[in-house]
């Protein structure tokens, strides 16, 4: 099973803050601004993950091939179907994302969440820690 971690993009901030607390509430923050631009077709990628003090990780097998957000196909037949134990290509066509229950839904969802919204969960992560004094 191939997992992708989303953590760097934070890093420089969860560095600040060595307690797994803050660690497990600055990523569960994360999380929950990232949810909404998670491709989410019948919920199985956005919803299997573990926030853990070391990143999120999103378990679907899947996961990394929709986080690029480019098709892949079977070099021998160009389908997206590849046979047994055939290792897929790249292509240059972009994915499309259904936008019914997600309308923000995205490739690199963790990179651009982070990139819109990292200052807002910083502050947040600061008011977090402030509250904890």
């Amino acid at each position: 099973m191939r997992r992708i971690t989303v953590s760097l993009f934070l890093e420089r901030e969860l560095v600040k803050f060595k307690t797994p607390a803050v660690k497990k509430y600055a990523l569960t923050s994360f999380y929950l601004r990232m949810y909404r631009r998670i491709p989410f077709e019948n919920g199985i990628l956005a919803d299997n993950v573990s926030i853990e003090e070391d990143g999120i990780h999103f378990k679907s097998r899947w996961a990394h091939y929709l986080y690029k957000g480019i098709l892949m196909v079977s070099p021998t037949t160009g389908s997206s179907w590849a046979k047994s134990g055939e290792k897929k290509v790249y292509t240059n066509k972009r994915l499309k994302y259904s936008h019914e229950q997600h309308p923000l839904a995205c490739a690199e969802w963790g990179k651009v969440t982070a990139d819109l919204e990292g200052d807002i969960i910083s502050k947040e992560v600061k008011n977090y820690i402030l509250a904890m004094k």
